[in-house]
């Protein structure tokens, strides 16, 4: 009895063409020109206020009071006053300040990245369809 080979099938596999969807750097850049715009403003404002306040003579004159204190008087009064404790206090109303602006804006910016996102990703994959709907579409011949 003679064998024979048995021939394997050719699977063809479907060829898929069409443009790789690319991120639109654009909606990054908008979103981060924003943030960064208000991150500015706090930046300068803080190195002003500190700038203002150490060119101030309020720092000799707290240590010119301590001086003139007892011992045995309260220290609560001058703490309060200390320049380390002006400055946390300046700097936590800056805080505050920022952060209520951020939490205003921030989620009005992340809306509208998301919405431009949204918008350019339906238009390019729309394109990238329709160029694999192109490639996929078979021409007939016309039957006598």
């Amino acid at each position: 009895m003679a064998k024979f080979k048995l021939s394997e099938k050719k699977q063809i596999k479907p060829t898929m063409k069409g443009t790789p969807i690319q991120t639109n750097a654009a909606v990054l850049a908008r979103y981060r020109k924003r943030l960064l715009r208000i991150t500015e403003m706090m930046t300068k404002e803080t190195t002003s206020k500190l700038n203002s306040f150490f060119k101030k003579n309020f720092v000799v004159d707290y240590f010119d009071d301590q001086e003139e204190l007892d011992s045995e008087q309260s220290v609560t009064v001058l703490d309060s006053k200390s320049p380390s404790s002006q400055v946390k206090i300046m700097l936590a109303k800056i805080n505050l300040k920022y952060s209520r602006l951020m939490s205003k804006k921030g989620g009005k910016y992340a809306g509208d990245m998301l919405d431009q996102v949204d918008r350019d990703s339906f238009s390019r994959v729309s394109v990238s369809l329709k160029s694999c709907l192109v490639a996929l579409s078979i021409k007939s011949r016309k039957h006598p």
